[in-house]
């Protein structure tokens, strides 16, 4: 069950994400109501979000409010440089192609027309080449310090 419920957990990620919970949370909007109002929501469905994130442990509860943990500060405050939040829409705009899975199995046929997402829907497309963009400037500011590129002059990145 922990499996087929697990949506829920990235669901809550998703929500918090889209309205900005984390940014707000670092400008210092601590509270469920003033959460509620800067994120332009109702206070009781925003405390509920607020404690799902909390379980999840993407924020931390105290007597003054709530708060970022360390991982939503470095990666879900959208005035950081290690912003990744375009990454976490792209992901939410292919659960329609996880969720046809047993039918591309049957069929062979993408649940959704890949085009979208390369093009047709402009939404769609700013999010994947904005989550591409973030995951190379990630790997950018790792990759130099985990392999040894002394002697060589040229990197060649093969995507497929």
């Amino acid at each position: 069950m922990r499996l087929a419920l697990a949506h829920r957990s990235s669901m809550v990620l998703f929500a918090a994400s889209e309205l900005d919970v984390f940014t707000r949370i670092s400008q210092g909007h601590r509270s469920a109501a003033a959460l509620a109002t800067v994120c332009d929501a109702r206070p009781e469905p925003m405390r509920l979000l607020l404690e799902s994130c909390v379980a999840e442990g993407l924020l931390t509860k105290s007597d003054d409010g709530y708060g970022n943990t360390p991982a939503t500060d470095a990666f879900l405050v959208r005035t950081k440089p290690t912003y990744g939040g375009h990454g976490l829409k792209y992901a939410e705009d292919l659960y329609p192609v996880w969720g046809g899975l047993a039918g591309l199995v049957r069929t062979g046929n993408p649940a959704i027309d890949p085009d979208s997402i390369l093009g047709d829907d402009k939404e769609k497309t700013r999010a994947f080449i904005l989550a591409m963009h973030e995951r190379a400037r990630g790997l950018s500011a790792v990759l130099p310090h985990g392999a040894d590129f002394s002697g060589r002059r040229r990197l060649l990145d093969v995507g497929r």
